[in-house]
């Protein structure tokens, strides 16, 4: 399960389902974690967004 954390006000990062404060060092390795898997296993190919709207005329399509 990924969930989709958020930091507000540049101070906290927050659990968009439970409001609970997660802890920033934790976020960054697990952020980091979650990165070195997807490249691992070529998931994805990181592109300039100027050139998802350039081809498609839209933004790139967000995750979650």
């Amino acid at each position: 399960m990924i969930l989709i954390i958020e930091k507000i006000e540049g101070k906290k990062f927050v659990d968009d389902l439970t409001g609970q404060v997660l802890g920033e060092r934790l976020v960054k390795k697990a952020r980091r974690l979650e990165m070195e898997y997807f490249k691992q296993k070529n998931v994805y190919t990181k592109r300039p967004r100027a050139e998802a709207i350039a081809r498609t005329g839209r933004p790139p399509i967000g995750v979650r």
